[in-house]
């Protein structure tokens, strides 16, 4: 069964270099030949021979996680092949790739084309991803700068993911060798020759434009069959695009969500800062207060303390006053009633005295008259009575007693 794709409409890179998710032209990773080939249906490509492994991260990121690959298919126009319709099968192909974490592989590939086959040696015939092409060149012009008219066909990986930096990156590919006897018209066609099939890097603008030209496919011949699949570089390259946007908007919610909690935690914070900053004011304001009160209180209490001292010493000035009008009382009673014993000693000494004279004045005149008695000396006087003293002594010590007072005060 054949089935005829349309040719690229005009103008349609444009748009579809606009279409790619979060890029411009100028921002993507450009198309590019890769140097190693397939040789005799097998061989190994090292993409980091065309492309540093930053890049080729770039790359994937750009692309969706698709590894796109143009084909050149060169075989011979022999048998049911003619120059503008020519093809292989895959067999297998593998994508290794190293990184500073560890070892990632990909072992699902695709292309637009498939055909029921029959391997050398078997008898049993099995399904086959296919690549067309032609001989010669097309006149595709590519979307940068490097010529993609000579390429034919695309296969492809998808979700190409892995972690840390790329160490190496290296393309497995194996055609199929097919049945050599009663051959079918697909197992004629899809043979290989053993020619070099050379491969390039693609961007996806490039890989829908070779795509959609469907070189050697319009001109295969119309007793083969082979399947055109759902799947082509086209929907694998939409449906990329379809879930880039998809990652770029929940992405674009994330980082809304992100920068909303951010917000509300900043103004979360900001009130805890406003709260804390109330409760530190209204703390230094109570101790404030509380400091006001404490010296208020202190000065009552020193103002107390003052007019306790105050009231206790003016307190012992009036008792020492008391004290001393008291002393002074005594000592002027002390001194009126020795004065009083002074002046009674007196009298009474000065009667004593009397009395004796008047007792010497009588004795002398008795006797006979006209005798003669001779005169004898008056008799000393007598000693002061014992209150005299009492009172001279009793003054002495009011005395005393009134100087020590004066002293003290």
């Amino acid at each position: 069964m054949k089935i005829q794709r349309p040719l690229l409409a005009p103008g349609a890179i444009a748009l579809i270099s606009l279409a790619l998710p979060g890029l411009s032209p100028a921002q993507e990773i450009q198309s590019r030949q890769l140097s190693d080939r397939i040789y005799k249906g097998d061989g190994v490509i090292d993409l980091l021979k065309n492309i540093g492994g930053q890049d080729l991260a770039s790359y994937f990121n750009q692309t969706g996680g698709l590894l796109l690959l143009g084909a050149d298919v060169n075989e011979d126009a022999a048998g049911n092949e003619n120059n503008k319709s020519v093809g292989v099968a895959i067999r297998q192909a593998q994508l290794a790739i190293t990184t500073t974490k560890g070892d990632f592989t990909f072992k699902d590939f695709f292309t637009s084309t498939s055909a029921m086959l029959r391997q050398s040696g078997s008898t049993v015939s099995s399904q086959y991803s296919t690549l067309f092409g032609q001989g010669g060149s097309s006149q595709i012009t590519g979307s940068g700068t490097m010529d993609i008219s000579r390429f034919d066909d695309v296969m492809w990986f998808e979700n190409v993911t892995f972690a840390g930096e790329v160490t190496s990156a290296k393309l497995s590919i194996s055609f199929v060798p097919t049945a050599t006897s009663k051959l079918s018209s697909a197992e004629s066609f899809f043979d290989f020759s053993g020619g070099f099939e050379e491969f390039a890097l693609f961007n996806a603008a490039d890989s829908v434009l070779l795509e959609k030209a469907n070189i050697g496919v319009v001109d295969a011949p119309t007793d083969m069959n082979f399947t055109t699949n759902e799947k082509t570089a086209v929907t694998a390259v939409t449906e990329s695009e379809a879930k880039a946007a998809e990652l770029a908007k929940a992405a674009e919610l994330a980082k809304a969500a992100e920068l909303a909690k951010a917000a509300e935690l900043a103004k979360a914070e900001e009130l805890a800062k406003a709260a804390e900053l109330a409760s530190a004011e209204a703390a230094a304001k109570a101790a404030e207060i509380a400091a006001t009160e404490a010296a208020n209180a202190d000065n009552a209490a020193k103002a107390a303390e003052l007019a306790a001292a105050a009231e206790l010493a003016k307190a012992e000035e009036l008792a020492k006053a008391a004290e001393l009008a008291k002393a002074a009382e005594l000592a002027k009673a002390a001194e009126l009633a020795a004065a009083a014993e002074l002046a009674k000693a007196v009298e009474l000494a000065k009667a004593q005295e009397a009395a004796n004279i008047v007792t010497s004045t009588c004795g002398g005149s008795t006797g006979t008259q006209g005798s003669s008695t001779p005169v004898t000396a008056p008799p000393a006087a007598p000693a002061p009575p014992l209150i005299a003293v009492a009172a001279m002594g009793a003054l002495l010590l009011w005395k005393k007693r009134n100087q020590r007072i004066q002293e003290n005060a």
